[in-house]
């Protein structure tokens, strides 16, 4: 499994990405770290990810487009709190995807919203099964993704 997901991760140009940091460079490392090392290992890959990909739920970088495949594949490892760290990112993004209630996002960010509406079931089940800030994530995702609009302006 490993080398599939280094191969997938390797045909990926990841300079025409950026995060909260800058280049988007580290991000396939981290996520074949999330999606193939240990726990321990799995969870600093994910905080690692939520602070470039959607820099504490305030920021949503581009590398999160491409990110975003290889995350939903995380969710479904049998870790707990390493699930919990995932859709905790995977929170930020439909947070971030809803649309503004005037002017245009992204097509990168039209994207997001549209495979994450794809896995709305998967949420589903999470929000309805599991307990504990699994469910509460999964439960936040499902909201956003059920927002239309979202005022974005402070004026």
């Amino acid at each position: 499994m490993s080398e599939a997901v280094r191969a997938q991760l390797d045909a990926i140009n990841w300079r025409l990405y950026e995060t909260a940091y800058g280049s988007a460079e580290a991000v396939p490392d981290q996520l074949f770290d999330l999606l193939t090392g240990s726990s321990e290992v799995q969870l600093a890959a994910a905080h690692q990810l939520w602070c470039a990909l959607c820099h504490q739920h305030a920021y949503l970088s581009s590398a999160a487009a491409a990110a975003l495949p290889f995350l939903l594949r995380a969710i479904q490892g049998p870790e707990a709190a390493v699930r919990e760290a995932v859709l905790n990112i995977l929170s930020g993004f439909a947070y971030h995807s809803v649309p503004p209630r005037t002017g245009e996002q992204p097509s990168w960010v039209t994207e997001i919203r549209r495979v994450l509406l794809q896995c709305q079931s998967e949420f589903e089940i999470i929000a309805q099964q599991e307990t504990g800030e699994s469910q509460e994530w999964a439960s936040q995702i499902l909201e956003d993704l059920n927002t239309t609009s979202r005022y974005r302006s402070l004026f």
